[in-house]
């Protein structure tokens, strides 16, 4: 099963950005339901949205409310385990009225509600392939250039958990090149399933550890987001366009990037990574606001196109939610609708020219 990533949808606005932050619909194989998490505004509870009963159901209360407030969540390849993660200010450091800021991720039970395990200072993160670890950099918010006061028990690092033993390890990152740099910031980090290891990444170069050698090394490569096979991978920028690179010989693969583009009805088009697709063996990226291209690695083509503000997908790729165009302005979202769209009958329009 692959990774489920799933987003907040904040009650006040709906804020797009590249790939894997840009979920927050988990839907069954058979499309007959799908899980919406969000916060409330009023309260930062979690709530759960049952298309079968339509209706919310309070799901989780965040600890400390008025200190702590959720960001992220996502679910575990299993669909077990959520994780909740977000920030909170104390006061403290030096003098106690001194804002002192700090990050949470808390693993929940999904099925019970109830509360499996929480870290401090925990963000980015990513749960294995199967489901049974989670690895987290320790950092502190704002770092490096902006850097808050340290905060309460702070060590810093990456760090791996094993649920099923439930314990907890420093990952080594003394290797060369890699902490001897000034500004090692973890921007970024995807436990792979295409080969199991773990990419983390500061947007200038790629670290890649084995947890089953416990050895890491720099590599050379520009991304982490991995097609299923591994035969591509996409880079995918702080705030800038996403491109495209073949793993075998990273060579960037700039024809198909704008073959892409060219599906674009605007003359001011990037590439976005939506997420990958198991399913169709393709990347999808959002070229514009609402557009969204599907993109066969394996036959170098594009094989569909579809509109809207994707929120999720199921597991293998096929299905997909998004908040729907309006009808008297395509680029823009209705943000009062959701739409489940199959990929599969995307493709086949496409194909019989039907787009």
């Amino acid at each position: 099963m692959r990774h489920i990533y799933i987003r907040a949808l904040l009650l006040s606005a709906f804020i797009t950005g590249n790939c894997f932050a840009a979920k927050n619909i988990v839907i069954s194989n058979n499309g007959d339901v799908f899980l919406q998490l969000y916060f409330v505004k009023q309260s930062n509870d979690i709530m759960i949205f049952n298309s079968k009963v339509k209706n919310y159901i309070p799901y989780y209360s965040i600890p400390n409310q008025g200190k702590c407030h959720p960001n992220y969540i996502s679910l575990d390849p299993t669909s077990s385990k959520v994780a909740i993660s977000g920030g909170c200010i104390i006061r403290g450091g030096k003098n106690l009225d001194q804002e002192v800021r700090y990050s949470f991720l808390t693993i929940v039970n999904l099925n019970t509600g109830k509360e499996i395990i929480s870290f401090q200072h925990a963000t980015p993160y990513s749960f294995s392939p199967n489901g049974d670890a989670i690895v987290y950099s320790e950092q502190i918010p704002g770092a490096p250039w902006d850097p808050s006061p340290t905060p309460p028990g702070y060590k810093g690092g990456l760090w791996l958990y094993d649920f099923n033993q439930k314990t907890k390890k420093r990952i080594d990152t003394k290797v060369s090149g890699w902490e001897s740099k000034w500004s090692r910031y973890v921007w970024d980090l995807n436990w792979s399933e295409h080969d199991g290891n773990i990419y983390v990444t500061d947007h200038r170069d790629v670290f890649r550890y084995n947890p089953k050698t416990g050895k890491g090394e720099i590599i050379p490569y520009k991304g982490i987001y991995f097609s299923p096979d591994g035969k591509y991978y996409v880079r995918t920028g702080i705030e800038s366009p996403a491109s495209l690179y073949r793993t075998c010989d990273n060579k960037r693969m700039s024809e198909w990037e704008n073959i892409i583009i060219a599906e674009s009805e605007s003359k001011y088009s990037e590439i976005y990574l939506g997420f990958w697709s198991e399913k169709l063996n393709s990347v999808v990226f959002r070229i514009t606001n609402t557009e969204n291209v599907i993109f066969d690695v394996g036959k170098g083509r594009v094989i569909g196109k579809f509109y809207g503000g994707v929120l999720g997908t199921n597991a293998e790729g096929s299905l997909v939610a998004v908040h729907p165009v309006k009808p008297d302005n395509k680029s823009a979202y209705d943000l009062s609708q959701v739409e489940i769209i199959n990929l599969l009958d995307v493709v086949s329009k496409y194909q019989g020219g039907k787009h």
